[in-house]
């Protein structure tokens, strides 16, 4: 298998870490904002289709700032896989951002 070349790794990172978190922060809301019943699943799928476009390219856009200044934390934030916990909060934050218009929405 050919591996991905490296310059890609950030663009392949942002997709992965905010499709995972956008997918957990938006079932996580939905259920509290309107309960689990049979249209849950929907109401999950468009709530996911309408943050995870919004976090990707807001992560798209942070993520050189932090590689560019993350290097005085330790020194570790250079590599992707070490960025987890910082991109973890720029998601959840920008996610209860939008879990108010959500909750308008859908009530």
């Amino acid at each position: 298998m050919k591996k991905l070349p490296k310059k890609y790794a950030g663009v392949l990172f942002s997709f992965y870490a905010s499709a995972v978190m956008v997918l957990i922060v938006s079932a996580v809301l939905v259920a509290l904002n309107t309960g689990i019943d049979a249209g849950y699943p929907l109401r999950l799928l468009k709530s996911y289709l309408i943050t995870w476009p919004v976090a990707f390219a807001s992560l798209l856009g942070v993520r050189p700032l932090v590689v560019k200044w993350g290097g005085g934390f330790g020194g570790g934030l250079r590599q992707p896989e070490n960025m987890n916990k910082a991109v973890t909060t720029l998601i959840a934050s920008e996610c209860r951002l939008l879990s108010a218009s959500q909750k308008r929405r859908f009530s």
